[in-house]
């Protein structure tokens, strides 16, 4: 089966994340995953890498999403798994959706 692909000017915008702690997602974003801080109007934070927005904070959401293990894996015991005890959202910023923009 061949292959299809899409047009070459399709492109992906900037993502949007509503986060509970706005500090801490920076952070993350800025030490983890290198991306710049962007200058822009209002609350929120916008990042990106080569002058390009690639993500924009949004800081006050009301509580984290906490996503239940796959139903296949509930039943196992963390030593089954070799998982760790712990929430996947550890150690990374806590968000409370997304969703994405179109191009400009």
């Amino acid at each position: 089966m061949k292959a299809q692909s899409i047009a070459a000017a399709t492109g992906v915008g900037a993502v949007d994340l509503a986060v509970t702690d706005a500090d801490r997602a920076l952070r993350f974003y800025r030490d983890y995953v290198g991306l710049a801080s962007i200058p822009g109007d209002g609350p929120e934070i916008h990042m990106g890498a080569a002058g390009r927005e690639l993500l924009v904070l949004h800081p006050g959401a009301a509580r984290p999403v906490v996503l239940a293990p796959p139903s296949s894996t509930a039943s196992r015991s963390s030593s089954q798994t070799g998982a760790s005890s712990r929430g996947s959202s550890r150690g990374s910023p806590v968000c409370s959706g997304t969703s994405t923009r179109p191009t400009t």
